[in-house]
Protein backbone atom coordinates (compact mmCIF):
# COMPACT_ATOMS: atom_id res chain seq x y z
CA UNK A 1 0.00 0.00 0.00
CA UNK A 2 1.09 3.26 -0.67
CA UNK A 3 0.57 6.68 0.76
CA UNK A 4 0.11 10.16 -0.84
CA UNK A 5 2.57 12.41 0.68
CA UNK A 6 1.56 16.10 1.05
CA UNK A 7 4.59 18.79 1.78
CA UNK A 8 4.20 22.27 3.34
CA UNK A 9 4.31 25.38 1.40
CA UNK A 10 7.50 25.85 3.15
CA UNK A 11 8.74 22.43 2.24
CA UNK A 12 7.61 23.24 -1.20
CA UNK A 13 9.79 25.86 -1.89
CA UNK A 14 12.51 24.69 0.27
CA UNK A 15 12.73 21.31 -2.48
CA UNK A 16 14.00 23.77 -5.10
CA UNK A 17 16.94 25.49 -3.41
CA UNK A 18 18.90 22.18 -3.24
CA UNK A 19 21.63 21.00 -5.49
CA UNK A 20 20.16 18.52 -8.27
CA UNK A 21 22.09 15.72 -6.43
CA UNK A 22 19.87 16.00 -3.24
CA UNK A 23 16.71 17.13 -5.06
CA UNK A 24 17.17 13.60 -6.74
CA UNK A 25 17.63 11.72 -3.04
CA UNK A 26 14.92 13.81 -1.73
CA UNK A 27 12.71 11.95 -4.49
CA UNK A 28 14.36 8.98 -3.48
CA UNK A 29 13.41 8.73 -0.11
CA UNK A 30 9.75 10.45 -0.85
CA UNK A 31 9.05 7.34 -3.22
CA UNK A 32 11.00 4.38 -1.18
CA UNK A 33 10.33 5.31 2.69
CA UNK A 34 7.97 8.12 2.95
CA UNK A 35 5.11 6.76 0.45
CA UNK A 36 5.65 2.83 1.78
CA UNK A 37 5.65 4.13 5.71
CA UNK A 38 5.09 7.09 6.47
CA UNK A 39 5.92 6.70 10.32
CA UNK A 40 9.57 5.90 9.39
CA UNK A 41 11.13 9.59 10.26
CA UNK A 42 11.22 11.29 13.28
CA UNK A 43 7.78 12.34 15.01
CA UNK A 44 7.42 16.01 15.50
CA UNK A 45 5.98 17.68 18.59
CA UNK A 46 3.51 20.17 19.61
CA UNK A 47 1.26 21.38 16.90
CA UNK A 48 2.73 19.34 14.24
CA UNK A 49 2.58 16.21 16.65
CA UNK A 50 0.75 13.89 13.30
CA UNK A 51 3.48 15.12 11.24
CA UNK A 52 7.04 13.20 10.77
CA UNK A 53 10.52 14.64 9.18
CA UNK A 54 13.27 12.19 7.67
CA UNK A 55 16.73 14.00 7.29
CA UNK A 56 18.29 14.03 4.01
CA UNK A 57 22.25 13.96 4.60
Amino acid sequence: MTYRVRFARQAKQDIEKPTPKLRNKLKDIVRKRLAVDPCSGKALVGPRKCYYSIRLS
